[in-house]
């Protein structure tokens, strides 16, 4: 005569052996993408003009206001949920505040103050983006992450001359789901 019970904890057994399974398959494929992440090497802005037909670059797309831009993955260090910002007296416009996260102090920049765009209430969706520029870790806070896109450096358009990037800011623009992804340089924020 079979045993339910034991059926019951015998198929439960192999169900937590499976999730287990794929939970260490995650991990390992995640080991490999950070491995080949750091073997990637980045494309300097002065080498960005001088592309070769195939080449692509992965960019984190964001919005600001109701605006969609991208900025290098690269630089990219984590994307987090908004902490409280403690603002600082006397610091100009575009410095929100600092935040700590780990022990560690860093300034929050509005970079939409730079691209005619203003971060709206800060809801849900709202993140602060870690970036590590120049060996300095710096957040911008951004409306909502989307996602990383692959892009082919050979399709990115100039900005336009008419637009305004007093800071040079804006690498270029690139087509992207019947919208105009405006593409950051990471090292002028």
């Amino acid at each position: 005569m079979v045993n339910l019970a034991d059926l019951r904890k015998k198929k439960k057994k192999e169900e937590k052996k499976e999730v287990v399974d794929n939970i260490n398959e995650i991990k390992e494929e995640i080991k490999e993408k950070e491995v080949k992440k750091e073997e990637k090497k980045e494309i300097p802005v002065e080498k960005i003009e001088k592309i070769e037909e195939g080449e692509k670059e992965l960019f984190l797309c964001f919005a600001i206001g109701k605006e969609l831009y991208g900025i290098q993955i690269d630089y990219v260090q984590e994307i987090i949920p908004v902490y409280p910002i403690t603002r600082v007296p006397n610091s100009p416009p575009e410095i929100l505040g600092i935040i700590s996260i780990r022990g560690q102090v860093l300034p929050v920049l509005d970079i939409g103050i730079f691209l005619d765009q203003r971060v709206g209430k800060i809801t849900e969706d709202t993140r602060l983006i870690i970036l590590k520029i120049n060996e300095e870790l710096i957040s911008i806070i951004v409306d909502k992450v989307h996602q990383n896109i692959s892009v082919p450096l050979k399709n990115v358009e100039p900005a336009p001359s008419t637009v305004k990037d007093e800071k040079g800011l804006i690498f270029g623009v690139y087509p992207f789901k019947k919208r105009l992804l405006i593409l950051l340089k990471a090292e002028q924020i």
